[in-house]
């Protein structure tokens, strides 16, 4: 499909002057003479330049269109609330210190769905040690770290 479309997309300003030509000839509507083809040819190439721009043109304002629309939803999407994530580089009171912890975290994109994005999530990462977050495309690493982040609405869990 995409060769036969490149090929009527080269092929399409000789076939239109074709037929411009043979109607000329069918119709005797105008002779065809030196000045009358050039005038024809001239016309169709000033003609044909801007045709060619549509569908750049149409491309360009659908990724506008969907630019706007994400724009939009970050835009008017709710505030994260105070109790979405609580910060503390302290030590804590029993003596460990932790950077990162999570306790029976179950988290959501969808609120409406009912089924938590990550359940039972339980995770505690030490001050200053480094952590790799692994695992198959779909399994819930971006939604972790949003988690952690405090940018997923929380369900239950510390």
């Amino acid at each position: 499909m995409k060769g036969y479309g490149s090929i009527l997309y080269w092929m399409a300003p000789t076939i239109v002057s074709a037929f411009v030509f043979l109607g000329c000839i069918v119709f005797h509507s105008a002779p065809l003479d030196a000045g009358t083809i050039f005038t024809v040819l001239a016309t169709l190439r000033i003609m044909s330049e801007p045709v060619r721009m549509i569908p750049e043109a149409l491309s360009v304002l659908i990724q506008v269109v969907v630019s706007f629309d994400r724009l939009n939803t970050f835009l008017l999407d709710e505030e994260l609330g105070s109790d979405e994530i609580v910060s503390s580089v302290k030590q804590s009171s029993d003596g460990d210190n932790n950077g990162v912890k999570i306790e029976g975290g179950n988290f959501t994109w969808d609120q409406e769905s009912g089924s938590p994005t990550l359940a039972d999530v339980n995770l505690e990462v030490k001050w200053g040690h480094k952590v790799a977050v692994v695992g198959p495309v779909g399994g819930g690493k971006s939604s972790l770290l949003h988690a952690i982040l405090g940018e997923i609405p929380k369900i239950s869990g510390n």
